[in-house]
């Protein structure tokens, strides 16, 4: 066990807490299940049919141990799967296991972005993982990252600026030959963070440096920074990929072909089909109303709903709002620069999902007035299928139980295990 750090909150107001961590990532079984349940959600990699039950069942019967084991499967092995126990077995069947190995398929074809977010690392989410797949070709680029370590080179001179302010209350108390030493510190400090930012700006980082002037001073003025990168997520990558585990799934990654890159998937098959131009209907609607209507404005995210057919539809209409709120950014008068920055960091909160996603943030929101546990979950398509098999097999062992006649006669006619595959089927 460790003791890490965790900051939340917006800036501004960061919040510091201490939680313990599990560090044994390689050897612990409950990382291991909850990895792959993440490498495999909606947001990551979108493996449909392993959620927590397979992925729980995976690790415990020794078939994958990390994520990326995940690809060395095939569907019979997975088709055997016990989801049940010893006594009570129930498979998870050819037809679940087939529509994983499809997903797996697909997954590696997904962009980098992506594959980013679903490693798990630490202050990753998805927008910062959008944003830095957007000036990085692919993981081994990211892995090496000259544009990270001068992101990180700026924050540090920025604070050394600001430690070596003349006007900072803690060095007004100086005599003039120090003041006027650290005058010539702060300026040339200020030199380098101009050079940096405009190099990180030429390699397509954003980054917005703003003059703070002091009234009545002779000294130079501070220099503020925003950039959609946060520092603590370029430690984190640039942390993970130098260590032991991160140089693992890069080498891994290599042994299986999966090699992420920048940009759109890169599978012929198409992320949506006969609702793309729906899609982007909706997402030009959607950017309309993000304009700013003054210099004052404040970004309207929590007022905008968007609905859409399918995950992947509503995967594909964040990314395309982030990529074009990011152009904007790049383009935009300086006044407005807040404005996007802002945007383009909230996005994750916006309310774009499926019905039935919508459906449940609801009744989450209002949990206690519907009556039901906040903590429901949406059923994944083997989980569904499973509950289904076993409530129609007991439906029809109970009416075999009180000597039916009519489900005598069809299970005398077709089998039960026929018949119970036939009402799934109609279900």
């Amino acid at each position: 066990m460790v003791k890490r750090e965790i900051k939340s909150g917006k800036k501004g107001e960061k919040k510091l807490s201490v939680a313990w961590c599990c560090d044994n990532v390689a050897g612990c079984p409950a990382q291991s299940i909850r990895r792959i349940e993440f490498f495999a959600q909606r947001g990551a990699l979108d493996i449909e049919g392993l959620g927590g039950v397979v992925a729980e069942k995976l690790v415990e019967s020794g078939i994958a141990k990390s994520p990326l084991d995940l690809f060395g499967l095939d569907v019979q092995r997975l088709a055997k799967l016990n989801l049940g126990t010893t006594d009570e077995p129930r498979v998870f069947g050819e037809k679940n296991a087939s529509k994983v190995m499809a997903a797996l398929q697909r997954a590696r074809g997904e962009p980098l972005s992506r594959w980013l977010f679903a490693l798990g690392i630490p202050n990753v989410g998805v927008t910062t993982a959008f944003e830095f797949a957007l000036v990085h070709r692919d993981l081994e680029d990211l892995a090496n990252s000259q544009k990270l370590r001068n992101l990180l080179n700026l924050r540090k001179l920025v604070d050394e600026a600001k430690a070596v302010n003349p006007d900072s209350p803690r060095n007004k108390q100086k005599g003039e030959d120090e003041l006027e030493s650290l005058s010539q510190k702060h300026k040339t400090l200020n030199e380098q963070i101009e050079q940096v930012g405009a190099s990180l700006n030429s390699a397509g980082v954003v980054v917005n440096l703003k003059k703070r002037d002091k009234k009545k001073s002779k000294y130079p003025p501070l220099i503020e920074i925003s950039t959609e990168f946060e520092s603590e997520a370029a430690k984190s990558v640039l942390a993970f990929f130098a260590s032991h585990a991160g140089k693992e799934v890069l080498k891994r990654l290599k042994e299986l072909g999966i090699a992420p890159k920048d940009g759109q998937r890169t599978s012929t098959e198409e992320v949506s089909t006969a609702f793309a131009g729906k899609t982007f209907v909706l997402t030009e609607r959607f950017l309309a109303e993000l304009k700013p209507e003054d210099a004052t404005a404040r970004p309207r995210l929590g007022q905008l709903v968007a609905i859409t057919f399918t995950e992947r539809a509503a995967r594909e209409m964040r990314d395309r709002i982030r990529a074009a709120c990011r152009r904007r950014l790049l383009e935009c008068p300086e006044h407005q620069a807040t404005y996007w920055l802002e945007l383009v960091r909230d996005l994750d909160a916006a309310r774009i999902s499926t019905i039935h996603a919508f459906c449940a943030a609801l009744l989450r929101a209002h949990a206690v007035e519907a009556g039901i546990d906040p903590r429901f979950r949406v059923l994944d398509g083997a989980q569904a299928g499973t509950l289904l098999f076993e409530l129609t097999d007991e439906v029809l062992r109970d009416r075999l139980a009180e000597r039916d006649e009519a489900t005598l006669a069809l299970v005398t006619r077709f089998s039960l295990d026929r018949l119970r595959d036939m009402i799934a089927r109609l279900l």
